[in-house]
């Protein structure tokens, strides 16, 4: 919940639910700004572990690519007892199956409405060089908002970034991020500037690792016109499989350190993310109080395919956003003419009691069917006995309830996984 991003999978879903207003003014920007990094590296020292596409919210296997089509936001509304929708992203990618462009929309009762746009491009090292949001203005026209530009090092690093906004007819400079990396290719410091005529300096982050050169601190500093004051500092701590379980953001009195906020999270025995909470601390009680938490959800290839978040209301935890990703499945077998499922398609989609088969070849060959739902639960199987003689076949689904399912279908060439919306 970007993120993906990000819409992209497993830092979109944590981030991307809309939560209470006065929760979130709470949390400090240098505590969003922390943990939105630290969850983004986190992330990434498992995308190398597990070969998993950061960028890109795909995940790899040795005989298949997963990648994040759609996601859908509900809000609950108490006075219904009921979820209603409210946003969509559709993702497209690229050649590389990096994600190219978002595309967000807002439900309104019967249709979708376009609501923001991002496009990104790639260097040959699938480095995202350009990041531009744009918004859908008057009901009829995409309009630019905002526009990152990225320069990376001979070690693929991102050393500088320029933020610039639209003023209706050109870029504007905003805001830049420089930063500097160690030998082993980790940020060391983060120098943020604010464009006023000059670049002027803004804040400044340290970053320090321990033995493992896994992140333990990141210490904050803001410019007061000719030097650095203290104003924050933010610790990290991890489990035996180094996930990251607990960040603690705190902030300088002039003489020592206050507890401000807190993020805890746990994680199930393949290191996917399944909870996290974020509180602030009560002086006056020498307390954490709990401001929301969210639940993820993972289906049998560990993608990550919902998350519900709640807000504490002082007595009860009460449902704020819920968010389901929808994957489809893209397949590394080396294609033959004989490989039935080469050119293969279906009609119509969504569907009704039946739907259509084209096969792409003439070998004669069994086929499997497998209608599973978004956890990834089987809820109907059927076998095709695909001929020479014969391309078109009809499948019978009238059994299935309506709802969305992923649709496998598996010969002895290969497998194809395509997703199907049952009226």
């Amino acid at each position: 919940m970007k993120k993906l991003l990000l819409n992209t999978a497993m830092i979109f879903l944590a981030f991307c639910c809309t939560h209470d207003l006065n929760a979130q003014q709470k949390l400090s920007a240098d505590f969003n700004s922390s943990v939105n990094q630290l969850m983004q590296w986190a992330h990434e020292i498992k995308i190398k572990n597990k070969s998993v596409a950061s960028e890109s919210s795909l995940k790899f296997s040795s005989a298949t690519t997963y990648q994040a089509d759609s996601s859908y936001s509900w809000t609950w509304y108490p006075f219904l007892a009921d979820w209603l929708i409210k946003y969509r992203t559709l993702n497209l990618y690229n050649i590389n199956h990096f994600d190219s462009v978002n595309i967000g929309s807002i439900w309104n009762g019967n249709s979708w409405d376009n609501s923001y746009m991002s496009l990104s491009a790639y260097d040959a090292n699938n480095n995202v060089t350009s990041f531009i949001f744009q918004t859908w203005i008057n009901g009829n026209a995409w309009e630019n908002a905002s526009h990152d530009l990225n320069t990376y090092d001979a070690n693929n690093n991102k050393t500088i970034t320029v933020s610039q906004e639209w003023n209706g007819a050109n870029w504007e400079d905003a805001y830049q991020y420089l930063n500097t990396f160690n030998a082993n290719n980790q940020v060391t410091t983060r120098l943020s500037q604010i464009w006023i005529g000059i670049w002027e300096n803004t804040s400044q982050s340290t970053y320090t690792y321990d033995i493992n050169n896994y992140l333990v601190n990141v210490f904050i500093q803001s410019w007061n016109g000719s030097g650095w004051d203290t104003t924050s500092q933010m610790l990290n701590s991890y489990d035996a499989n180094n996930n990251v379980i607990s960040v603690v953001h705190q902030n300088w009195n002039g003489t020592g350190w206050n507890n401000g906020d807190q993020y805890l999270s746990t994680y199930d025995p393949n290191n996917n993310l399944v909870s996290g909470a974020f509180s602030t601390w009560n002086a006056g009680s020498a307390s954490w109080d709990t401001l929301f938490r969210f639940f993820e959800t993972y289906d049998s290839n560990n993608n990550d395919v919902s998350e519900i978040t709640q807000n504490w209301d002082g007595t009860n935890w009460i449902n704020a956003d819920s968010v389901y990703i929808y994957y489809s499945q893209v397949l590394n077998f080396i294609p033959t003419l004989e490989n039935p499922l080469l050119g293969f398609s279906f009609y119509p989609n969504p569907a009704g009691g039946t739907v259509t088969f084209n096969f792409g070849s003439t070998k004669s060959e069994n086929c499997e069917v497998t209608f599973s739902d978004l956890m990834g639960r089987v809820i109907n199987k059927q076998q095709l006995s695909v001929t020479e003689d014969e391309r078109e076949y009809k499948l019978d689904i009238s059994s299935l309830a309506p709802g969305i399912y992923l649709m496998n279908l598996k010969t002895t060439s290969g497998s194809k996984v395509m997703r199907v919306v049952k009226e």
